[in-house]
């Protein structure tokens, strides 16, 4: 698979996000891993853990998929074959034949052609994480885009990662000076 470019903007020494073809991806990255947060393309997965790799010396990957259509889901996008735990919101990974209570259905064809797999860690409403000095939550919200939305709240770096819950393209001026208060990431 062709590899794409993917752009690197720092937030904070230890906050990257990755601006990729299916969107951003935002990182926590320091000397007890790497949480990955968004909807990282499979291509993308390959130049996103090179650069990472520069950054720690740690293996370990946790990385949360946003939720797609099955027409354009990458599932995991290739994180889990390297051993990454990754995690996706429950209807979202119910939609890739995920868990499922039983038997797992079969992989759907789209991510058989891409040779990747679905995310093995499914989250009902808050998945909390305490890693590199940061306390992150990622809490499902009401249905907006589809009925697997959630945010990100880094609490300690103060950013919040929207994903398609709210575009970040507002320009009224007590928008802007609501968001001064606070860093916002989203997927566009």
């Amino acid at each position: 698979m062709a590899q794409e470019k993917v752009d690197v903007t720092e937030i904070t020494p230890t906050l990257l996000v990755f601006a990729t073809s299916s969107g951003n991806v935002v990182a926590s990255v320091g000397r007890e891993g790497v949480l990955l947060i968004g909807k990282p393309s499979t291509a993308s997965t390959p130049l996103i853990n090179g650069i990472l790799k520069q950054r720690t010396q740690s293996s370990t990957r946790y990385v949360v998929i946003y939720p797609e259509s099955l027409s354009s889901s990458e599932g995991d996008a290739g994180w889990g074959q390297p051993g990454a735990l990754v995690a996706m919101q429950e209807n979202a990974l119910r939609r890739l034949g995920g868990d499922t209570m039983g038997a797992l259905g079969p992989l759907p064809g789209r991510l058989n052609g891409l040779g990747v797999g679905r995310p093995r860690i499914a989250f009902s409403e808050v998945l909390a994480l305490d890693l590199n000095g940061d306390s992150v939550h990622i809490v499902h919200q009401k249905p907006g885009y589809s009925d697997a939305d959630a945010l990100a709240h880094f609490h300690v770096a103060n950013v919040f990662y929207l994903g398609e819950a709210f575009p970040v393209t507002a320009t009224h001026e007590s928008t802007r000076r609501k968001a001064a208060h606070f860093k916002v990431c989203s997927t566009n």
